[in-house]
Order: structure tokens, then sequence, then C-alpha cells
């Protein structure tokens, strides 16, 4: 099962969405055409069918003992799912309150898409990753959904440890951590606090 809840998220972005598709489909007073409501309902729904899928068949993660874990914090899929529903109501207020060309809030639905999709994928992603430590000394990257993807590095091999944050992420307090060895680099992205995980990353090395 998938860490967290990728069915609510899902609900929560993908109803809005359809809502506001099925008020444009039943409104004809606005002079907006009907069939604009399709792609908005199209969308939510395919947000809460995915959300649901995800929920449901992911398997479970870890089949290893680990050490210590590291989980992706999902506050920066928050944000970006807050952040679309600013287009999204751009979009309708164009749509409804005014007579500017389509283009106006075609262009502000893309950009609700574009908000949304990355939102929903970034969410699902960091529901299905786990950065551990086995018991037999590697630093593991696992991301599980329908197949395995498994990077890992021995911390005998490891190099360095560095720590990546973006204005934004500083801000928000996450960040990335990368792990670098001769044999190949894991990255452990989207940690919320990640100096702790550098730190214990570094002790767990040096040991």
């Amino acid at each position: 099962m998938a860490r967290g809840v990728p069915r609510l998220w899902g609900v929560a972005l993908g109803a809005p969405t359809m809502v506001a598709g099925g008020v444009l489909l039943v409104d004809d007073t606005g002079g907006v055409p009907g069939t604009v409501g399709y792609p908005f309902v199209l969308l939510g729904l395919m947000a809460v069918l995915v959300g649901a899928y995800v929920h449901r068949v992911a398997p479970g993660q870890l089949d290893l003992t680990p050490v210590e874990t590291f989980n992706p914090s999902q506050l920066g899929a928050y944000l970006l799912g807050a952040a679309a529903m600013v287009p999204l109501a751009v979009t309708l207020y164009l749509l409804v309150a005014t007579r500017l060309p389509y283009v106006w809030p075609t262009l502000a639905f893309v950009a609700f898409v574009v908000l949304l999709v990355k939102a929903l994928v970034r969410y699902w992603q960091n529901s299905l990753t786990t950065y551990y430590v086995t018991e037999d000394a590697r630093i593991v990257s696992e991301y599980r959904f329908l197949s395995l993807r498994r990077s890992s590095v021995r911390t005998d091999s490891v190099q360095s440890v560095v720590r990546e944050q973006s204005v934004l992420e500083t801000l928000t307090g996450l960040g990335s951590v990368t792990v670098r060895s001769a044999s190949g680099d894991v990255s452990f992205r989207d940690l919320s606090g990640p100096s702790e995980a550098e730190r214990v990353l570094n002790e767990i090395i040096r040991s």
C-alpha cells in the first residue's frame, strides 16, 4: 500500500475541477458553450481515478530491514496543488464574467493543468519513494509502483554527501541530499530538514 493518502489527494484536487466543469456544462446563461466544461470534468476524473489506483494497487515498500529511513515531504506537492487553484479561478472568471477572447482563459487553463499535473505526480511519486540505510551498509533510494526501481551505494565507497537547496526550498525547509560515490550517486529529494539527513548520513558513513 502506498504511503500517505493518494486517494484523498486525488479527490481533493480532482473534485473542484469536476465541479467547475459541471457548472460550465449546465450553466447556459453566461454565453459560454457547455462543451468547455468537458476538459475540466475529464481532468478532474483522471485525478480521482489515478489517485484511487495508486492507493489500491501500489505494493508495499521496503523488502529490506532499514537501520535509518528518510521519507520525502509532501509540502512541495501541497504548495503546487494550492497554486493550481489560482489559474483555475482565473479561468472560470474569464469564461463566466468577461467577454475576452477565449485565448486568455485557454492560457489560464493550460497553466492550471501544468500545475495540477505537477502536484499530482509529485505527491504520488513521494508517496511511493523511500530512502534508507540497510543493515548491510548500503544507502538506498527505492521507488515502487507496479515495479521496483532501486539505486544504492555502499557506505564504504561514499566520497561525499552534498546538500542542495534552492531559494524556494530554503524558504520552505525542503531540500535534497546527494550521496556521491565512485560507482554512482544516490539522491534523496524533497526532504524536510535536509541538514539533519546530511548529518545522519555523514555519521553513518564515518562509523
